[in-house]
């Protein structure tokens, strides 16, 4: 099974899919955790052009460095996937290109279309709170990346929610442990489908 935990930079995304990890393997379940952008070569240089103010690539090609990265990370991680006996749980996945995307401006249909190859999430699950509250966790954590700001946030937000209407959205301005309980409640009851 296959379970991708998106939404807006702050929402907790990193927290929630490290807890909900924990929890199912205490459970007796055997999960196994992954995230975008990977800790390969690609994802490597896509941290250091999100983090740092050293000159970009546009836009695009951002988002097709993202689906490079997620094409190693599927090949890495395709015979878990298709699993039936693990749960895989990644911390972003081709959601994000999308939503992020689309919000600056490139068509959601090519991003979609370039995206099409990689598996379908069994489960996706976007995490959601106001832009306003996650910058302060955004601020508190230190430096900023390139698409944190409030307005661009909003259009996110916005994106993943006409994109992937079919998703779950979760309140993510809770106290973190219940942010943990709405997750796993729609964890554990899509497990017992």
């Amino acid at each position: 099974m296959f379970i991708a935990i998106d939404g807006i930079d702050g929402t907790g995304k990193t927290t929630q899919a490290a807890k909900l990890v924990k929890r199912l393997n205490g459970e007796g379940f055997k999960a196994e955790l992954t995230k975008e952008p990977t800790d390969g070569p690609i994802g490597s240089i896509i941290r250091s052009m999100l983090s740092s103010s050293a000159e970009r690539p546009s836009l695009l090609s951002l988002q097709l460095l993202f689906t490079a990265d997620r094409n190693e990370h599927v090949i890495a991680y395709k015979g878990v996937m298709e699993s039936k006996d693990v749960i895989l749980v990644s911390d972003r996945y081709y959601l994000s290109t999308v939503a992020y995307g689309s919000a600056a401006g490139i068509s959601a249909e090519y991003l979609k279309l370039i995206n099409s190859i990689f598996p379908k999430p069994d489960l996706s699950i976007i995490l959601e709170a106001k832009p306003e509250i996650v910058m302060g966790r955004i601020d508190r954590r230190g430096q900023k990346e390139i698409f944190e700001h409030v307005e661009f946030l909003n259009k996110v937000q916005s994106a993943y929610r006409s994109e992937f209407p079919d998703a779950v959205f979760i309140d993510a301005t809770k106290p973190l442990e219940a942010v943990h309980e709405d997750v796993y409640a729609v964890v554990k009851s899509f497990l017992h489908r």
